[in-house]
């Protein structure tokens, strides 16, 4: 996934929630690697990395920069 040519990648399987936005006791790297989730998360990516509603809005309204 870090090195396609995606531009945006949304609900895209997060490990620590199910299809239902519920928290689940044993992360689950099935759609993505664990090495990916960590490098995207921490900041090791060009990529803007979004989890919060606040982060979302932000995005929807123009004010990150990338």
């Amino acid at each position: 996934m870090l090195g396609s040519a995606l531009d945006l990648v949304m609900a895209a399987g997060h490990p620590f929630y199910d299809n239902d936005h519920q928290k689940v006791d044993t992360s689950d790297y099935s759609f993505m690697y664990e090495d990916d989730y960590a490098k995207l998360s921490g900041g090791e990516t060009d990529w803007n990395y979004f989890e919060s509603n606040d982060d979302f809005k932000k995005m929807a309204q123009g004010d990150v920069k990338p």
